[in-house]
C-alpha cells in the first residue's frame, strides 16, 4: 500500500484516478485549490496550489508518490505544466515521493503552445531522480468538446486515437505500484481515427452537426496532420469512440 498525493483531483483523469487508488487500498490525499473533489470515503484533502507552491510541503508529508494531474490547456498552461510541475517537483523530492507525470504523446514533437508546455514539463520532470512520465493520446471527451464548436478545421490527414480517461488512470495506478519507471510505454486508444469519420460518427449518435473547415497544413496543424500525436504501434486502450459515445448524455441544442 502506497500513501499517494494526487494533483487537480476535480478534473477529468484526477476524478478517475482517485477511487482507482482507494480501490486498490492505497492511502489518497487530494490537493485541493478551489474545486475540491466529490467526497469519497478514505480520501484526506490537504489545500495547497501548484503554480505558487502553497501548501506543497504539508501536503507532501509521508506521501510515497504523487500523481501530478493538475494540468491547464486552455489558460495559464505555462505556468501550471511547467512552473507547478517544478514546484511539485520540488516538494516530492524534499518527500522522497515519486513523481507520476501524464503526458501527451509527441509533446515533443507538436508546436501548439499546450504541447509545448508539457514538453518542457517533461523536462522538469526528468531532472529528478525518481519519476515516471505516462504518454497519452488524446480523450474522447477532449475530442468531444473541440467538435462541440459550429466550425471546426481539418487538414487532409487529420486523425486521432482517442483513449478512456479511466483506462489511463488504471495505468497510472500500475506506475504508482511499480515505482520509479522513467519514460513508460505510450498509451493510444483502440483505433485511429480520420477527424472527418469522428464527426460522422458523433452527428450519428448525437445529433449534433459540426462543419469542418478545410485548412493547410500549416503553423501548428503541420504536425498533427503528420500524425506526430498518434501512436499506432501502442494502441493499448479498449474503449472506442462509438462506445464512448454511447454512454453519453446529451442534451438537445437549442432551436
Amino acid at each position: 500500500m502506497a500513501r499517494v498525493l494526487v494533483t487537480g483531483p476535480a478534473g477529468l483523469l484526477g476524478s478517475a484516478v482517485i477511487p482507482r487508488l482507494l480501490a486498490r487500498g492505497h492511502e489518497v490525499r487530494a490537493l485541493v485549490h478551489k474545486t475540491a473533489p466529490a467526497q469519497q470515503a478514505g480520501l484526506q484533502l490537504a489545500r495547497g496550489d501548484v503554480r505558487t507552491g502553497a501548501g506543497l510541503t504539508a501536503a507532501v508529508t509521508a506521501i510515497d508518490a504523487v500523481i501530478h494531474a493538475a494540468t491547464s490547456p486552455l489558460r495559464q498552461a505555462q505556468a501550471t505544466e511547467v512552473g507547478g510541475t517544478r514546484q511539485v517537483l520540488r516538494a516530492a523530492q524534499s518527500a522522497g515521493a515519486h513523481l507520476v507525470y501524464p503526458s501527451i504523446v509527441g509533446a515533443d514533437q507538436l508546436s501548439a503552445g499546450y504541447y509545448r508546455a508539457k514538453w518542457r514539463a517533461e523536462q522538469v520532470v526528468e531532472s529528478s531522480a525518481r519519476w515516471s512520465i505516462q504518454r497519452a493520446t488524446q480523450f474522447h471527451s477532449m475530442i468531444d468538446r473541440m467538435l462541440s464548436h459550429r466550425l471546426f478545421p481539418v487538414t487532409g490527414n487529420l486523425a486521432f486515437q482517442p483513449v478512456d480517461a479511466g483506462e489511463l488512470a488504471d495505468c497510472l495506478v500500475d506506475l504508482v505500484e511499480a515505482g520509479p519507471s522513467g519514460r513508460a510505454e505510450d498509451f493510444g486508444g483502440p483505433e485511429i481515427l480520420p477527424l472527418r469519420t469522428i464527426a460522422a460518427t458523433r452527428q450519428a449518435a448525437t445529433g449534433r452537426r459540426v462543419t469542418l473547415i478545410r485548412v493547410p497544413a500549416a503553423g501548428p496543424l503541420r504536425s498533427m496532420d503528420a500524425g506526430r500525436h498518434l501512436c499506432p504501434g501502442h494502441a493499448r486502450g479498449t474503449l472506442t469512440w462509438q462506445t464512448w459515445l454511447a454512454h453519453q448524455s446529451y442534451r438537445a441544442e437549442p432551436g
